[in-house]
């Protein structure tokens, strides 16, 4: 085997055109294939980085009389789960949050999270500095400690190995930091700092378990299965609903699910997408260099004669021609690799954010492996059957240097067109799926989201219940702040609300009719709820159908009023007049119907406006809110100094966090679609140029073979264009069975995509008309430019040739 390599390596060097050629081809598609399978290791089968994760689960719980499905849990719930139930060593809560991190430097605005002190073990993670929370820690009044980020502690303290024991300053209060730990949950959130997760007695009163606000998360006892956790939780369930009817009917259920599929979430579906689509390309490749041994072995047809004619046997040559193709995968394999880390940094600098759930994705030992896989798979796929094609010699017609037509002729033309018609068909799957994906982000960028997003600045400020403990405090800070940035020059008009449409963030829950209760045979419906100041649906120009919309006079001593959206009436009011309808508020008050609006999006273009009930929020208002400031021109986002000047007049410690334009918030939106309609377009594109590029080295190839025939044909009078005829008809044959190949796979490739279209079937006639006619004018190109050259040689030349 040494010296067959050692010969295939040399060949090699004497066809340096070839060598290249087939390098290239072969590395792009090794390099794809690499990438998207990084991705797909990091988020798919390697997504924890946590001792045993595959013992880690995410608790959930489905309460269809209230249409909650998955939903998380209240504190209670987690305190019933943990005390309950006996499949899990370690049951751990989360509470996602943000904090004012202030003191002696500028105030700024952190992710973090309250969690339970048995988190850290639960994930089998240590900290690099200081330790862990104690159980003591949970409880109020000693909860004042903080663990950092590696990242918040080397940028905001110069990475201070004595920082432990030190204080920092949130929302106004001091905590003893205890430890530094690495980022872990990033896909959950973005944490830059931990603290103990404790409840003051009235937030554990009975009343309180319809506050869900925290994500639950287990790990199962050694040789406990997924099922007989389930089997616990049923139990634990409906020890629940006995204990507490009212509160947990008896169709609701707890659901543990495996933590993996809450980190691939909704990018499995189109990382196994491009995947296949990956696969497709490098399918076209491998014929591609096919096609090419096949070529050169015409050129080599008398070397192999003759050593066999020598004595050697059939096996020999194969192995030896499979030597060679083993040199230029294992190249390409290597230059794919390279590619593949440099492809994998392009990923993480301009892709979106967010993209992979906030996995890092590098090339590691699987990935090296799976590479090597590929290469080695590629070998067959594109060295064996030219290797047995070239193998089966008729030594008297190979030694025959006037012989045409032989059979081994006959075999190799039919092998060519059977590639290119693979290459056609693979090439049109990956054209109609991206050209599905392309009208789909058509059609979503054209959505309308109910609201008007052009020249809107956006920006968020959060009040600390230290300094800002009564709900007067709360509602005066945000009255004289929308009165200052109104007065700003270049704004037309200001509001706040909260959350804000495509934020991230969405609010809901059930609510009553003030004076109706709901049968007992209905369901309780969940809508969306949002708090709105006086100016909001101005600002963002959404359509006031009815009534009114909130003013100033609706603060704190008027009677509440509530606005509600389109969607709100035609499934609550469908046959009635809303207005001066009550209904109850998130305080527990009475809010009368003063007005309805028009219906928006949140958070997805492609979903349907939710029904949505907005709350004055000066009567309701919430310590974080989102400002919105409409502009008269220019960049909406220029205004910020002057916006951060008025904040920090009325308080020094707030800064002001997440400013984006409206618009950069749509487009943030559609960054993962966008991203994948990208990259899936790219690929088409690649496939496409390696099936023309196929396509001409075939009909270029054939015709040089027949420069006898054609030569014959034009000394007897045929016209150029007879001869052009002739060839493009004969390499339309195989184009013809790729188009019609390509088409059927299409229909049953694209039924993965169904779930990632937005206004569009995914049998789609125009798309697939329309890319198969445009992939067969380029086919016919590919077929012309060599014909109309083959036309243009001297009869008397070519009749020399042979």
């Amino acid at each position: 085997m040494i010296r067959d390599f050692r010969y295939a390596i040399r060949t090699l060097i004497k066809s340096p055109a070839f060598t290249v050629v087939a390098v290239l081809t072969l590395a792009l598609g090794i390099a794809a294939n690499t990438a998207i399978f990084s991705a797909v290791d990091a988020v798919l089968l390697h997504p924890l980085p946590f001792p045993h994760p595959e013992q880690l689960v995410n608790i959930t719980k489905t309460m269809p009389k209230f249409e909650l499905f998955q939903s998380i849990s209240s504190a209670l719930d987690f305190f019933d789960y943990r005390a309950q139930s006996k499949a899990f060593s370690d049951v751990s809560a989360i509470e996602r949050g943000q904090f004012n991190l202030t003191g002696d430097r500028q105030p700024e605005r952190i992710p973090g999270m309250r969690v339970s002190a048995n988190l850290f073990q639960l994930l089998g993670v240590s900290p690099i500095l200081g330790r862990a929370f104690t159980a003591e820690e949970e409880q109020w009044g000693r909860h004042k400690v903080a663990i950092l980020s590696e990242p918040l502690w080397q940028s905001h303290f110069g990475a201070d190995r004595q920082i432990v024991g030190k204080q920092i300053e949130l929302d106004g209060e001091k905590y003893t930091v205890v430890g530094v730990a690495r980022p872990m949950l990033a896909f959950i959130s973005g944490s830059r700092v931990w603290l103990p997760l404790a409840y003051t007695p009235n937030l554990l009163a009975t009343n309180m378990r319809g506050r869900q606000n925290l994500d639950v998360l287990a790990r199962l006892k050694p040789g406990v299965s997924l099922a007989q956790a389930a089997g616990d939780l049923k139990r634990v369930a409906a020890q629940m609903s006995k204990q507490l009817p009212n509160w947990y009917p008896s169709d609701w259920s707890i659901e543990a699910k495996p933590l993996t599929e809450r980190v691939s979430g909704p990018i499995r579906t189109p990382l196994l997408v491009l995947l296949g689509a990956v696969a497709l390309v490098l399918l076209i490749a491998c014929a591609n260099v096919a096609n090419l041994l096949l070529a050169r072995a015409s050129v080599r047809q008398k070397e192999i004669t003759i050593r066999t004619a020598l004595g050697a046997r059939r096996l020999t040559i194969i192995r030896q021609l499979l030597a060679e193709s083993g040199v230029i995968a294992a190249i390409a394999g290597a230059l794919g690799l390279l590619t593949s880390v440099w492809v994998l940094d392009l990923f993480e600098r301009f892709g979106p954010r967010g993209l992979l759930q906030g996995q890092h994705v590098t090339a590691n030992l699987m990935v090296g492996g799976f590479t090597l896989l590929v290469s080695l798979g590629a070998t067959l796929l594109f060295g064996l059957a030219p290797a047995i094609t070239l193998s089966h010699t008729d030594l008297n017609e190979a030694l025959n240097e006037t012989s045409r037509g032989s059979s081994a002729g006959s075999n190799k033309q039919r092998l060519r067109s059977v590639l290119v018609a693979s290459e056609v068909a693979l090439s049109l799957t990956l054209l109609i799926s991206a050209g599905l994906l392309i009208r789909s982000f058509t059609r979503l960028q054209e959505a309308n989201p109910g609201f008007d997003a052009r020249q809107l600045a956006t920006f968020q400020v959060s009040l600390p219940i230290v300094a800002y403990q009564k709900p007067s405090e709360l509602a005066g800070f945000y009255d004289q702040l929308l009165t200052r940035l109104a007065a700003l020059p270049g704004v037309t008009s200001v509001g706040a609300v909260d959350p804000l449409p495509f934020s991230g963030s969405n609010r809901g829950g059930s609510f009553n009719i003030i004076g109706r209760p709901w049968p007992a045979s209905q369901a309780v419906p969940d809508v969306a709820y949002r708090r709105a100041s006086a100016g909001y649906f101005q600002a963002m120009r959404i359509p006031v159908l009815k009534g009114r919309v909130f003013a100033a006079q609706d603060g704190l001593d008027a009677p509440k009023a509530a606005v509600v959206d389109e969607p709100f009436v035609r499934q609550i009011f469908p046959n009635e007049d809303p207005l001066g309808k009550q209904l109850s508020g998130p305080d527990g008050g009475a809010y009368t119907i003063v007005g309805v609006v028009g219906g928006i999006k949140d958070n997805d273009l492609s979903a349907r406006p939710a029904s949505t009930i907005y709350y004055a929020g000066l009567q309701a208002p919430f310590r974080a809110i989102t400002f919105v400031m409409r502009t008269a021109g220019g960049d909406p986002l220029s205004l910020l100094s002057a916006v951060r000047r008025e904040v920090q007049a009325l308080d020094r410690n707030l800064p002001i966090y997440r400013p984006a334009t409206m618009e950069e918030r749509l487009s943030d939106s559609l960054a993962r679609t966008r991203f994948s309609t990208t990259l899936l377009s790219v690929f088409a594109g690649l496939a496409l140029l390696l099936a023309s590029i196929g396509i001409y080295g075939v009909i270029s190839y054939t015709v040089s073979q027949r420069a006898r025939e054609i030569g014959i044909r034009m000394a007897l009078g045929a016209r150029p264009g007879d001869a052009v005829r002739l060839i493009v008809r004969q390499g339309a044959a195989p184009v013809a069975v790729g188009i019609a190949a390509g088409f059927v796979g299409s229909l049953i490739a694209t039924r993965a995509l169904s779930t990632l279209l937005f206004g569009v079937s995914a049998t789609d006639p125009l798309t697939f008309l329309v890319l198969s006619l445009f992939l067969a004018v380029v086919a016919f190109v590919a077929s012309y430019l060599p014909a109309r050259k083959a036309t243009k040689v001297d009869p008397m030349t070519a009749l020399r040739y042979e």
